[in-house]
């Protein structure tokens, strides 16, 4: 039940942006499509999460000094703008 306590492991991290005006449409169909264009400009990852940890406590987790273990962390395009943690 959450928030959750004790040690935390993340397993996968996401953060999903919505593509840009100057995306083509061979960019498009390929998120369309499932493919993966990583986001390669600011805003930074290590704010990213830094943010998101400090959000979900009380939520997710009573302190985000309990997460212990970080696994895969990624910035993307999606056509859906969005946040997934797996834990």
């Amino acid at each position: 039940s959450f928030p959750l306590d004790g040690e935390i492991k993340i397993k996968e991290l996401t953060f999903g942006f919505p593509p840009t005006k100057a995306f083509s449409k061979k960019k498009l169909d390929s998120l369309d499509k499932g493919g993966i264009i990583f986001k390669n400009t600011k805003p930074d990852l290590d704010n990213l999460q830094k943010l998101t940890y400090d959000s979900c406590n009380k939520l997710l987790w009573i302190d985000d000094a309990r997460i212990v273990e970080i696994g895969k962390i990624s910035k993307i395009f999606g056509l859906e703008p969005r946040i997934e943690i797996e834990i």
